[in-house]
């Protein structure tokens, strides 16, 4: 499936009505689509400069129908780079990363009735990013401008207003890739978003 246009949705979509659209498409993929479709996204990462470059690669741990990163894990800890993943605190509404040796001693929470795999601070170091690193972004949506919808939750942009130098790469599948969607002024864009069929620099 190719990225939606502004032909083909019509109009502009609220981010709610983009949620619920996106998540019933991926509703419908096999398990074998997304790993074929991950294994592509992060066959692209791996021959980037920026993630040859960095010397921790901030990545998150996929639930549901996410973009698996597991195949990016692997290949960053084989080439000697740290991996860090997120821990959300709810009751802050903040985010933050912690290096873990293997994905294994992630431990799962739940959160919004979403089963999520995340660090234990009192195990793992937390760690901020450097200017070479480079971190992995989820999200329900992207355009080609480098807007991005997640779940509502805001913790990834609050993160990255704390941070904002360390290089964003967003990934999703191409049906997820839109012309054009709904920004507010707050909302992070990316750097660089990779779809299992090519690669976007925003402009």
């Amino acid at each position: 499936m190719g990225r939606f246009t502004l032909s083909n949705t019509r109009l502009m979509i609220t981010k709610v009505q983009t949620r619920i659209l996106i998540k019933q498409k991926r509703k419908e993929l096999t398990d074998y689509q997304i790993s074929l479709a991950s294994k592509q996204i992060m066959s692209q990462i791996a021959k980037c400069e920026r993630f040859k470059e960095a010397s921790t690669v901030f990545l998150y741990a996929a639930f549901d129908k996410e973009v698996q990163t597991k195949f990016l894990d692997e290949l960053a800890r084989n080439k000697g780079k740290k991996v860090a993943y997120p821990k959300i605190q709810p009751h802050l509404g903040e985010m933050d990363f912690y290096c873990v040796d293997e994905l294994e001693e992630l431990h799962v929470q739940t959160f919004k009735s979403i089963q999520i795999r995340e660090p234990d601070p009192e195990r793992h170091r937390q760690v901020i990013p450097a200017p070479n690193d480079i971190m992995i972004l989820p999200g329900v949506a992207f355009d080609v401008k480098g807007n991005r919808i997640g779940y509502g939750g805001g913790f990834y942009d609050r993160y990255l207003q704390r941070h904002p130098h360390v290089y964003k790469l967003g990934v999703c599948m191409a049906f997820q890739l839109f012309d054009k969607l709904v920004a507010d002024v707050f909302d992070i864009k990316m750097d660089e978003i990779i779809t299992d069929t090519r690669f976007y620099l925003p402009f």
